[in-house]
């Protein structure tokens, strides 16, 4: 299960080696009348020989060299640019890492004019739903994920952190989740993450539960090694977006229109 948030300390109550602490934010329209928003710091985390829930044939590979790839140092929702490419934009916002130019990669972090063929728009749940309804539906579409899925992640994932509000959480405190995914032969580790905090006003998702704070969700996909990804990100976040989107969520599928460039160069193959 996922860790608590506490409210009376406003901090994540992670296993060793991940450090949390609380972020006040001056852009009002990202998250509304409450500033507070848990920052995760994520430190080394030492991959698994194997994942727990690998699919039979991980077994064949078990013995071969791996290339895992070092795990980025700056995962979690931190204060980021707003824009990279704008070097007279310094506005900071809580977000989770961006993309390189690399096509192996997906975030909602980015520059809609640079980074069409990453960026996402954030995922929301459907109208009503507090941080905690929402949290919930982001946990259980991720460990219900089949290993192996159109071919994908055949050594399995792992859920890494998590951490939910409790009943008593401040309005604008976060929930996150950070998984870990192998591919079957070579053991490439992809990193998932998700982050929901408050929704942009004037947002499709207009209000939250009993008149609460709306709430919209960040994620990022991406692979550490390599330059194509062979479209596994896509088809990974396609599964859990299918997921959530038969619950009533706006959660849109990736695609060959939706991201043209992405699937042109990882067909060059």
């Amino acid at each position: 299960p996922c860790f608590m948030f506490s409210h009376s300390t406003h901090a994540l109550n992670f296993s060793p080696g991940i450090q949390s602490k609380v972020l006040k934010s001056s852009r009002r329209q990202w998250i509304g009348k409450t500033s507070a928003i848990v920052v995760v710091s994520l430190g080394p985390i030492k991959a698994a020989d194997s994942f727990e829930n690998a699919t039979p044939m991980a077994k064949l590979y078990a013995d071969k060299p791996k290339r895992r790839g070092p795990q980025p140092k700056d995962l979690g929702v931190l204060q980021r640019e707003k824009s990279s490419y704008d070097v007279d934009d310094e506005e900071m916002l809580p977000a989770l890492k961006t993309c390189k130019s690399a096509p192996n990669c997906f975030s909602t972090t980015g520059d809609p004019e640079f980074d069409v063929g990453s960026m996402l728009q954030p995922w929301r749940p459907p109208k009503g739903y507090s941080p905690a309804d929402t949290a919930r539906d982001l946990e259980a579409a991720v460990r219900s994920y089949e290993p192996g899925q159109s071919g994908i992640d055949g050594a399995g994932f792992s859920v890494v952190a998590c951490g939910v509000p409790t009943a008593q959480a401040a309005p604008g405190e976060s929930f996150y989740l950070y998984a870990q995914f192998e591919s079957l032969k070579q053991g490439y580790v992809d990193d998932l993450e998700f982050a929901v905090v408050p929704a942009e006003r004037g947002s499709s998702s207009s209000s939250g539960s009993e008149g609460g704070q709306a709430v919209q969700v960040l994620l990022r996909s991406s692979s550490r090694v390599g330059y194509l990804d062979y479209n596994v990100n896509a088809k990974r976040l396609k599964f859990l977006s299918s997921k959530l989107r038969v619950q009533g969520w706006t959660a849109p599928t990736i695609d060959k229109k939706s991201h043209t460039d992405y699937f042109l160069e990882n067909a060059q193959v």
